[in-house]
């Protein structure tokens, strides 16, 4: 591991430190497996490291170790990273007015069949006659919903409004979770800056 590192020739202390980073961490880098089983010490690309008979995954991002002294590579996949965020965040809010539009026609929808529905039953003008009438009626009542198809139909299609407005109702919620997440995501990109 030491070959892959260049010690500053500058500093008075690039020997003594090449020589303590040679001793503590003389790994071998290898991309073959056999020669990993082989050596004392070795490390993957994959982040597993063999120290003796010991195995260890170093599951840690990439990003958060910076060697050396430049910085740009990091600094470049974070812009990366916030350009995605902010591509993510647009969708996401593209998503949330379409969601939105979706859910109010759902729930005009449902005002108006629950409208029409309302106008299938006759108004209570003369109680006198609907008293006389009511049995003739529940009966006329149940024999329209079991014959007339129509009604049957306007009553799945409320229900299946209902169960639309629901779901997106949970798909609007979920986006505005996701477009707030999205956000914090990058507000702390642009405080790392």
């Amino acid at each position: 591991m030491v070959a892959k590192l260049d010690f500053n020739p500058k500093s008075p202390f690039a020997a003594w430190a090449e020589n303590a980073v040679a001793a503590r961490f003389g790994y071998v880098c290898t991309d073959d497996f056999a020669t990993f089983e082989r050596a004392e010490k070795a490390v993957l690309p994959s982040g597993l490291i063999r120290n003796k008979n010991r195995h260890e995954r170093d599951d840690t991002a990439a990003h958060h170790h910076i060697l050396g002294w430049d910085n740009r590579e990091l600094l470049r996949e974070c812009q990366r990273r916030g350009r995605e965020l902010r591509v993510a965040i647009s969708q996401a809010e593209s998503n949330l007015r379409r969601i939105d539009k979706e859910l109010e026609r759902a729930e005009k929808r449902e005002k108006d069949l629950d409208a029409f529905l309302l106008f299938n039953q006759f108004p209570k003008l003369d109680w006198q006659a609907d008293a006389h009438h009511i049995t003739r009626l529940t009966h006329q009542k149940e024999a329209l919903e079991n014959e007339d198809a129509s009604l049957k139909t306007l009553k799945e299609q409320l229900a299946t409004l209902r169960q639309t407005i629901d779901k997106l109702s949970k798909d609007r919620e979920r986006t505005r979770d996701e477009f707030k997440d999205t956000e914090k995501s990058l507000q702390a990109l642009a405080a790392g800056k």
